[in-house]
């Protein structure tokens, strides 16, 4: 099940561990769809496949933006893509950048 959001909530998308902040306009799936639909947060969409930028949800970048990204804006990113235990204490913002492509390219 597919849904897109009309009320904005938090809440943790399938086989994520921690919740975050769902936007209003995101497509969201499974028991999360679900529940937003149940709760009136979001109205279920039928059709295609979204793309894997609207996956990932609007605070999101191509590969190639994200170094061209303020640093508040490359915060959204990550808060929107990794949870915590996916990114090590020390890593900087290079770091982190590499581990959301590796991530991107694995669920390609």
């Amino acid at each position: 099940m597919r849904a897109k959001v009309t009320k904005a909530f938090r809440g943790a998308p399938d086989g994520a561990i921690h919740p975050r902040q769902i936007e209003v306009g995101e497509i969201i799936e499974g028991d999360l769809a679900r529940v937003a639909i149940d709760e009136n947060w979001a109205k279920e969409v039928k059709g295609a496949e979204p793309s894997s930028k609207a996956k990932r949800g609007k605070n999101s970048a191509t590969a190639d933006e994200l170094d061209d990204l303020s640093d508040a804006d490359f915060v959204k990113v990550v808060h929107a893509e990794l949870v915590p235990a996916d990114i090590p204490q020390d890593a900087d913002r290079a770091a982190v950048t590499a581990i959301i492509r590796a991530k991107r390219q694995q669920g390609e």
